[in-house]
């Protein structure tokens, strides 16, 4: 929840995460997480800093979970893991773009 980290971090939990084919919870406004999960919609972000708030929309969140919600997780974000945002294809873009400087 922390918003200001002591070191840029990497998302490697986040993409085992996706890889599940479950909806992904994250805090919300926080760089390499919360945008991955709104830019391919791979489940919900709240402000776990405020937890009486964040607790509702959590419980909302699970409560309002239908059989074809859980269904298009489980093919976006394992969609979504395979093709976009794996350690792999971020190596790729990486290396991609060191190759247009050298």
């Amino acid at each position: 929840v922390k918003q200001v980290r002591t070191s840029p971090g990497s998302p490697l939990k986040l993409y085992d995460y996706i890889a599940c084919g479950k909806p992904v919870i994250a805090q919300e406004n926080l760089l390499g997480y919360s945008d991955e999960v709104e830019k391919y919609n791979l489940g919900y972000t709240i402000d776990f800093t405020d937890t009486k708030s964040g607790a509702e929309k959590l419980n909302e969140i699970v409560k309002g979970l239908s059989k074809e919600m859980k269904l298009y997780f489980m093919e976006n974000n394992r969609d979504i893991a395979l093709k976009k945002v794996s350690w792999e294809k971020r190596m790729d873009e990486w290396c991609e773009f060191l190759r247009r400087f050298y």
